[in-house]
């Protein structure tokens, strides 16, 4: 896929994008990744408060691998 992404909105529209296309319920990923459904769907609305780590554990069940790289800093 080699999206990019800036803030918690664009995060969550990939893992929204990819599960969608995965044909899977916000449920199925919810019980793989051990998360509760609404909090999923408040990560794929862009809701702040999420924790990388499950973040990072949704990305996972669905087939994802979040990374960083560095760009130039505006001063």
């Amino acid at each position: 896929m080699g999206e990019s992404f800036d803030d918690a909105l664009r995060i969550g529209g990939i893992l929204r994008q990819r599960r969608r296309l995965l044909r899977l319920t916000l449920q199925d990923v919810s019980d793989l990744a051990g998360c509760h459904p609404n909090w999923l769907s408040q990560v794929e609305r862009g809701k702040g408060t999420a924790q990388i780590g499950m973040i990072a554990e949704a990305a996972r069940v669905l087939g994802l691998r979040l990374s960083l790289e560095e760009v130039e800093r505006d001063e």
